[in-house]
């Protein structure tokens, strides 16, 4: 769809209009000079906010951010209902990513802001943290991958997250993860493909009804080309690549794999979980610790099938009190390897 800047845009409106199939559209024109070097750029949220309010107050659709642009959040951004935000191109990765501060296609967030996420919204393409280098030592790591990029708002449905999030802490999670676990706030998210490199990777909290995910790859894109520590520390994260806690009924995991995290998936309090395709790998000769699959509390009915962990200190460790005769674990066809310990 072409665009030109030089046009510009009626008085009192933002955004151009498209009309795209059955989905209602607007371009955004976002100032896009965030600067990877020095690290300035124009906060591009309040504008994108005004683009989200006038498509939720008209019914939802879709804000598409021009490719070549950088746009920068330096404050937080909202989609309440049916605002997805899109890039027209999404990155798809690399195993060394030190090309990928100079891509052109992705947003840049402060580490003191995120995208709060609501019914039926979401977000497809790359989010990167503002500030953010390549081939970090793990000490850099620790100290400096702050902040939440998504963040799911209580009592939201249906909401899709695709794309590429790098160097937060939490890629993303949901707004309320203390509360009881039987109080239910989330469901149906739709979640991947995805690529993934931050301290921890996606956490679920009380989740009613089906949630998915599918096709999420957590690994070391911002270190794998730094310089080697000892016991490869530089590719290791000291998080959990998967957290489901609460109730996460029937919530459904497919084709999820995660190198180097000091938790592969961690389930607490959880009933009904299907796990599938599901592979947890660590730093060779490293184990310190490592768990490839965690269940803790009053877990019961989840189902491990056709995964695997490799180079953990424990392969599957159940540690779940269940109080009643239901089916806590079943796990079948799944390959426990190369572990040190258990």
């Amino acid at each position: 769809v072409p665009f030109a800047l030089a046009e510009g845009q009626p008085a009192g409106s933002v955004g151009r209009a498209l009309d795209l199939v059955s989905r209602r559209s607007v371009m955004a024109d976002v100032v896009g000079d965030y600067n990877t070097a020095t690290g300035f750029g124009t906060d591009d949220a309040p504008y994108l906010q005004q683009l989200a309010t006038a498509l939720e107050n008209q019914g939802g659709g879709t804000i598409l951010i021009p490719y070549g642009r950088r746009p920068y959040l330096g404050s937080d951004l909202t989609l309440n209902n049916n605002v997805v935000l899109e890039f027209d191109k999404v990155s798809s990765g690399s195993n060394y990513g030190s090309g990928l501060l100079s891509f052109k296609n992705a947003v840049w967030v402060s580490p003191t802001a995120t995208i709060k996420v609501g019914n039926g919204s979401g977000f497809r393409g790359s989010l990167i943290r503002a500030g953010l280098t390549m081939n970090n030592t793990s000490a850099q790591v620790a100290a400096l991958w702050l902040g939440t990029a998504i963040t799911l708002l209580k009592n939201t449905s249906d909401h899709v997250i695709e794309g590429m999030i790098l160097g937060f802490e939490w890629p993303f999670k949901c707004e309320d993860t203390s509360s009881a676990s039987n109080v239910a706030q989330y469901s149906r998210s739709r979640i991947g493909p995805l690529l993934l490199d931050n301290k921890n990777g996606i956490w679920l909290h009380n989740y009613l009804d089906i949630a998915r995910i599918d096709a999420v790859h957590c690994w070391p894109i911002c270190t794998v080309a730094a310089t080697a520590e000892p016991d490869g520390a530089q590719l290791k994260r000291t998080g959990t690549a998967l957290r489901l806690s609460g109730v996460n009924d029937w919530t459904m995991t497919n084709r999820f794999f995660s190198y180097g995290y000091n938790r592969g998936s961690w389930l607490s309090d959880c009933a009904s979980v299907t796990m599938q395709n599901v592979a947890h790998d660590h730093v060779p000769g490293s184990s310190d610790g490592s768990i490839g699959f965690l269940m803790t509390g009053l877990t019961r009915e989840i189902r491990i099938l056709g995964c695997q962990t490799a180079g953990k200190q424990y392969g599957i460790w159940n540690a779940g009190q269940f109080g009643n005769e239901r089916v806590g674990l079943l796990v079948s066809d799944t390959v426990v390897w190369v572990t040190t310990t258990a």
